[in-house]
């Protein structure tokens, strides 16, 4: 999608929708969604709302990730790259 500007922001706020509610239902009983992963979905909304240009959203969503971790697990790792995407915003993995 990169290059199409419209497409890409259309198919980023999508996947924001579907992290933002994977994670609401890590808060259900009924979930079936690996507790490690919250993280990662923690932080991949940090990143989906970065590039999108939203830099204090992307910033909230980096700084839950900690908290993320001490209640649901996952991996530490996760919380360097929150950090760092906290003080030095770029594409870590492209």
């Amino acid at each position: 999608m990169k290059g199409e500007k419209e497409k890409e922001r259309f198919y980023l706020g999508r996947a924001a929708e579907y992290f933002e509610r994977a994670l609401s239902i890590g808060n259900t009983p009924k979930d079936d969604t690996p507790k490690e992963n919250a993280a990662i979905f923690t932080y991949l909304l940090g990143d989906i709302y970065r590039r999108l240009g939203e830099a204090e959203k992307a910033k909230e969503w980096y700084g839950r990730v900690e908290r993320t971790i001490k209640e649901r697990g996952g991996d530490p790792k996760i919380l360097e790259f929150a950090r760092r995407q906290m003080t030095e915003p770029s594409d870590i993995f492209s």
